[in-house]
């Protein structure tokens, strides 16, 4: 076949506008975004314009005004890493139509691959009908989810720094882990601060509950390496940002209570394992959970189901999709470790026993993840509180106020050193 051959099948494989099928027939504008410029394509009955525009505020402006001279309302774009947010944006505020579409549903024909090409596919998809317009959501509830995804980072990145304290200890053969169940609760920040100071251990161990003084000889036995300067200095200073990421969680938390609400937030911590942080996630990444028609459609949009391929009769199961938020998914997971955790006979804790007695922990945790999600979306979509005969009821969670947590460093820091977490001197 020759070149010229292929590109006219490109050319037919085009969708045609059709009228009997009730098409637009309005001209729309595709629109390919990277990230120091955009292609636009205005596609109409019988004219064709490419234009290239930068992402700066000054050239959105001129894409608005050269769509308006084109009597075009509607345009599509694909929702490529986080750049389409700011223009997306932009023709919001203007009123401009607009629809997302899942990079992975509006695919090019092979070779195609420009920008120029790209804008106009889009543009062609849309006129014939063919995207399914990707769920936006309000400002509020993506402010909401910029928040909880930020929360998350700073968590992670305590964690390092959590990582960093081991290390430092387990090298100069300081095994306190051993003897503590958590070395950055109040005790274990005591002792830790005695031999960051020099401070004598057993004043150390008097400022420490009785329940830790009664294992004094031990810890005394776990914490006889020496420091080098060096490692003296990474302990103070991974100690000191590990109380400052406490501060700066504490802060983000205030602006979440903001933009959550009371109700749903106690509809869904009344579920085994399931605290306040863990409902904003569900909040924040779900949106509006009526747009879904079933706990299995919520859990598909989730990406914790299983992949299916099937050829004939033969079918095979493999790994989860990992379609959708990756953030909701690591939440859900979290969620149901805690939930396996809890005091009492939980229907939870039976699901996950039973699976794991034939599947190993790993399928067993995501199973009851996808479990604890469907019953969430139910307890949404209804209404109602989660019950269970025979489990401890769950303290009646309270909403945090914006009061009690919007204070300052200065503040913040005082009460740390009030409970102990933080050396005053």
């Amino acid at each position: 076949m020759s070149p010229n051959e292929k590109t006219h099948l490109l050319e037919d494989a085009q969708p045609k506008p059709n009228k009997k099928r009730g098409i637009n027939m309005n001209p729309v504008c595709g629109i390919d975004i990277s990230k120091e410029e955009l292609v636009a394509t205005i596609l109409g009955d019988n004219f064709k314009e490419t234009r290239k525009f930068g992402v700066h505020t000054d050239e959105l402006y001129k894409l608005k005004q050269w769509l308006k001279e084109n009597h075009t309302t509607q345009t599509i774009m694909e929702s490529t890493g986080i750049y389409w947010i700011p223009i997306y944006a932009s023709l919001e505020a203007s009123d401009f139509k607009i629809v997302l579409a899942n990079p992975r549903q509006v695919k090019g024909l092979p070779k195609r691959k420009t920008d120029v090409r790209d804008s106009e596919w889009l543009a062609h998809l849309l006129r014939s009908g063919l995207v399914k317009p990707s769920y936006v959501a309000d400002a509020d509830l993506r402010a909401l989810r910029s928040l909880t995804r930020l929360r998350a980072i700073l968590v992670q990145d305590q964690a390092g720094y959590k990582n960093k304290v081991h290390k430092v200890l387990q090298l100069s053969n300081i095994r306190l882990d051993s003897e503590i169940t958590d070395i950055f609760g109040k005790s274990g920040r005591i002792i830790i601060e005695a031999i960051a100071t020099g401070e004598s251990l057993d004043k150390a161990l008097e400022r420490c509950p009785k329940s830790v003084q009664k294992n004094a000889q031990s810890i005394k036995a776990s914490i006889m390496g020496k420091l080098s300067q060096a490692d003296l200095f990474a302990l103070k200073l991974c100690m000191g940002m590990v109380d400052e990421f406490d501060v700066k969680v504490a802060e983000v938390d205030s602006q979440i209570v903001k933009y959550v609400d009371d109700e749903v937030i106690g509809l869904l911590c009344s579920v085994p394992g399931v605290g306040f942080v863990s409902a904003a996630v569900v909040v924040a990444e779900l949106g509006d959970v009526s747009r879904f028609a079933d706990e299995k459609a919520v859990c598909s949009f989730c990406g914790i189901t299983p992949s299916i391929r099937q050829s004939g009769k033969r079918r095979w199961n493999g790994p989860i999709t990992k379609f959708g938020s990756k953030w909701l998914r690591r939440n859900l997971i979290q969620c149901a470790l805690a939930a396996i955790k809890v005091r009492g006979d939980s229907k939870f804790k039976a699901f996950y026993l039973q699976v794991r007695a034939r599947r190993g922990h790993g399928v067993a945790i995501v199973a009851l993840a996808r479990k604890m999600l469907g019953v969430m979306y139910h307890l949404l979509v209804k209404k109602v509180a989660f019950f269970e005969e025979g489990l401890a009821p769950k303290r009646k969670w309270k909403a945090i106020l914006e009061r009690d947590l919007s204070v300052g460093f200065e503040e913040a820091m005082s009460l740390l050193v009030n409970a102990g977490y933080v050396n005053g001197s």
